[in-house]
Formats: structure tokens, sequence, C-alpha cells
């Protein structure tokens, strides 16, 4: 009995298995690849480019074409294989948009599929002899999400569809939905989607940007402001003298005929004293010619000018009498005493109607707002205002301008300014936990409003005056 040994299998065979799997690993490199390029394209046409141009790396054929679905269920070419730009009236693109539309509808939520010329009915025969190959390869683009075609690839070759083929496309197509899903959602949210062509959206732009420029706006300025007394009762030196003693101090409330300040009284007690003594000589000087008048004749002429000499005594003592007493100065109202400090008063000499203080009604309150020159508008009576104090930044007080000074004056700060006065609302003048209104002497910014001026005029205000300064334009 002959023994037999097994056969080695043929080399052929071998070759054929790893060529086979050379083609699958190179097949699923491509796909991976084609996926990638989809998911960076910049926009839809880039995306196109690479469905009917770059696909042919995996999947070999003819003709291709991208369509895709309108937000109006229309049909839209959108992409040719080999063709940068086409015709949409052309013969072959009219009849494509066409047979595309109709297949879509009658095969509505179908997977991919092939098309031949033999399963077509006798009126479609002709038409697709003359504008495509045989066999087409129908690959639908299925949303992600949600079940509905958003597009889709027309791939046409001269020899029928392999199976194989047909799920390499099906691979291709899930990533070219997504990649199509993802796109579309950007540019819904995009202005060049709506604002297409660009001339149009030039016009667009040039319109909105008149209507701006033209838009009504109501000036504004910002400028300095401090809270004053209305109408306030000034306290000035009665005599010419030195300031000796304040019985207040800053922001002391006082009541009527409490005592404020008086000024030194030497110098008026040396005068009382003098004019006193003048008077006791004149009277006994009167005296003495009254006696000697029972006596002599010629002491009779002499009493006339010794009486007017004893006159004018008196009156000066009582003169020095009454400026004694107008030393010390009383409160001729109730309110709150307004000064910058006592220590830069005492000793100081001042001038008769010079002002020491003032007392102010601390209900009876405004605004004084100091503003520059060069931000100057123009301001009627009863304008709005508004108030920020700086204590009280969130809690504006509103107002209407009173009063504006035709003639501009130097701040202490050396800046030239008008002077204005704004008075509060009745209804809303004072902050609601505090019940007497700001306190006085309160500084904050004043927002001043003023007649409606387009929009450009508002913003280019100060550049235009600065370039008619320099210029005289």
């Amino acid at each position: 009995m002959r023994h037999s040994t097994a056969t080695p299998p043929p080399l052929e065979s071998e070759q054929q298995t790893e060529l086979l799997h050379s083609r699958q690993l190179t097949g699923l490199t491509t796909l991976l690849s084609l996926e990638k390029e989809a998911r960076h394209a910049a926009d839809r046409e880039a995306l196109g480019f690479i469905m009917v141009n770059e696909s042919l790396r995996l999947l070999p054929y003819n003709q291709a074409v991208f369509w895709s679905v309108a937000a109006d269920a229309a049909i839209r070419l959108v992409s040719f294989s080999g063709v940068a730009r086409f015709d949409p009236h052309a013969s072959q693109v009219v009849w494509l948009q066409s047979f595309i539309s109709r297949h879509h509808q009658e095969s509505a939520g179908q997977p991919c599929h092939t098309l031949a010329l033999a399963q077509l009915e006798a009126a479609d025969r002709a038409d697709w002899q003359q504008w495509s190959h045989p066999h087409v390869l129908w690959l639908p683009f299925h949303h992600p999400h949600r079940n509905e075609v958003v597009g889709g690839l027309w791939l046409a070759r001269d020899h029928p569809w392999e199976r194989g083929e047909q799920r390499l496309a099906e691979h291709l197509a899930d990533g070219y939905a997504h990649a199509l899903v993802l796109l579309s959602r950007s540019a819904r949210f995009s202005l060049h989607a709506w604002l297409w062509p660009r001339w149009l959206r030039g016009v667009v732009w040039l319109l909105l940007l008149l209507v701006l420029a033209g838009w009504p706006v109501r000036q504004s300025v910002l400028a300095p402001a401090t809270v004053v007394a209305r109408q306030p009762t000034l306290m000035a030196a009665p005599v010419d003298g030195v300031v000796y003693r304040f019985h207040v101090v800053p922001n002391q409330v006082v009541a009527v005929g409490q005592a404020l300040f008086e000024l030194d009284p030497t110098e008026f007690d040396n005068r009382l004293q003098l004019a006193t003594e003048e008077l006791a000589i004149a009277q006994a000087q009167y005296q003495k010619a009254a006696n000697k008048a029972f006596q002599s004749v010629e002491s009779g002429g002499e009493m006339a000018t010794l009486r007017a000499a004893m006159l004018r005594a008196a009156t000066q003592a009582e003169q020095a009498r009454q400026l004694l007493q107008r030393l010390q100065v009383t409160a001729p109202v109730a309110g709150v005493v307004m000064f910058s400090d006592v220590n830069q008063w005492l000793g100081r000499p001042v001038r008769v109607g010079e002002r020491i203080l003032s007392i102010a009604d601390p209900a009876d309150i405004e605004v004084e707002i100091l503003l520059p020159v060069a931000d100057a508008l123009v301001l009627e009576p009863g304008a709005e205002t508004r108030l920020f104090l700086n204590t009280e930044p969130l809690q504006p007080l509103p107002g209407r301008l009173r009063y504006a000074s035709y003639e501009a004056s130097s701040t202490p700060e050396g800046v030239l300014a008008y002077r204005l006065r704004s008075t509060f609302l009745a209804e809303t003048a004072f902050l609601a936990h505090k019940a007497d209104g700001p306190r006085l002497g309160l500084k904050g910014t004043a927002k001043l409003f003023g007649e409606q001026v387009p929009l450009v005029l508002y913003l280019l205000r100060r550049p235009l005056a600065a370039l008619r300064q320099k210029t005289g334009w």
C-alpha cells in the first residue's frame, strides 16, 4: 500500500488572499481619509468638490453629481464632477434635476440602491441614453438625528455596481451627510447666508449705516456738581474789624437768635471810652459856661458852641456803644451753618459787608453744576438733569434745569465753565432711606440732556469742534 502525502496549497491562492487584504486595507484607509477631508471642508462648495471628485479614489465612476434638499424641499444641483461651474439651463442639467427630483420623491426612505437603463420606463430611456451612463448608484444622505434626506450623490458608470462597492458607498454617504449637516447648521446662523450676493450685502450694510447715522438721539454731557442751598442767608461782617471768636462750628444746626461769631471789641471799647471822656469834658465845660452866664453877658454866646460840642461827643459815644453791641452776630433764621474752618477766620481782619458764613435750610436745596465751555450744549430752562452722587452712584436723582449763566467764569481748578442750577423733582428728589434729602456740600457728577440730534453728529461733535478750531473751517 502506497502512502500519499498532503500537497501544500498553491502559491497563487496565498497571493490572491494577500492581494484581497491589501485592497480592503487600502479601501478602508481611503474611506477614513475622505471622511476626514469632508469634516474639515470650509463650506458647502468645498464639500461638494470633495464628493464629486475625490470620491473617485474609493469608487470608480464616470460621472458624479452632488444634489441637496433646500428649505422648501426642492432639489438643487450643487456640483458636477470634472467642472468648476455649470450652466443651470443646460439640457443635461435640466434633465438631471428633473429626474433626480422625481426619483427622490419616489424613493423616499429607501437606502442606497442602483439604477439601470433596463429598469426605466420607455419615456425615460431615450434621455437616459443621451445624458447618463447605463448604471447609476443612488446614494442618499440621511440626517444623523432626523428621519429625512438632506442630499445625495448620483454616481454613473458603464459597468454594474458590485455589492461590496455599495457597502463602502453607504459608509461614505454617512460621513458626507454628517459633514453636510454641520455646514448647514453653521451657515444658518451666518449673515452671509441671507446677505448673499456680495453686492447685496454691501448695499444692506450701507443702508444700515445710513439709518444709524441719522438715528435721532439726545445730546448729553457730564459735568461736576455740588449740592448747595437754594436761597442761603448770608452773614457778613457788620463793621470793619478782626474776627475774635466763633460760637458755632461748620455744619452745626442753629436756632433763631443763637450767637454765631463776634469781632474783637478792643478797638471799639477804646472808642467808647474816649467818646465817654470827651462827653464828660464837654458836659463840664458846658456847665461851667452856664454858671458864668449868670455873672457875665459874654459867656452866653460861648454856650452855643459848647452845647454843640457836647451833643457831638454824646453822638460819638452812642455810636461807639451801638458798634460795640453789633460786634456779636446772631442767627436771624434757623438752619445749618456753612463756612470753611474756624481756624481760617480767627484773627483775620475783615471789611464791613465781607461774607463770613451762611445759613441754609437743609430742605431747600438744589444742584450747582460747573459745565466746561468745551462741553457746552444748547440747554433751555427745564432741561432734564440727573445727579450721580459720589456717595450714591447707583441711585441717580432726577431734576430740571433752573438757571444757566450767560458768561463763563473760572473755577477753582482753573477751568472756564458756565454755572448752572438744577432743582430736584418733587416726587423723586430724595433718596428713599434719607427723608431729608442729600446733605449740603455733597459732590457728584451731573448728566445734562439737550436737544435731539443725529447719531453721527452726537459721535463726531467733539472731533468736528476740534477740527474747526484748528483749521478755521
